[in-house]
């Protein structure tokens, strides 16, 4: 079993890898919720920013990813589809009822709306 001190660490790594492909702010945004054990909030608005700046991940970075998100207990299938100036928008194809999975996906956008610094100020 990972030490805290050993995810924090790794979850630091893998931010400070796309210096140079994402705003310092960005990163410094997630490295802050990290430091803060807001593991998940921070890798999930790591990912969403990656997302916004159509950022390519090579495959052990999308490795990564996966190992990390399964770690903190996010689910990769689950980012926000596009963030431009603080709202986080998410878009459904045809008739969506509200499922398990559309609940946990309400469940996060209430937890990045009220991450100070998760550059997530509201849900479209």
């Amino acid at each position: 079993m990972d030490t805290v001190i050993e995810i924090e660490t790794r979850l630091l790594e893998f931010a400070a890898r796309f210096k140079g492909r994402l705003p310092d702010q960005d990163i410094e945004n997630a490295r802050y919720l990290v430091l803060k054990r807001e593991w998940a909030v921070g890798l999930e608005v790591l990912c969403a920013q990656l997302s916004e700046h159509d950022a390519k991940l090579s495959a052990d970075e999308r490795g990564t990813l996966r190992t990390l998100a399964e770690q903190v207990g996010v689910d990769v299938q689950r980012f926000v589809d596009n963030l431009a100036d603080g709202i986080a928008m998410e878009s459904k194809v045809g008739r969506t009822s509200l499922t398990t999975r559309v609940e946990l996906q309400i469940q996060k956008d209430v937890e990045l709306m009220s991450t100070p610094r998760s550059g997530v100020n509201s849900v479209e």
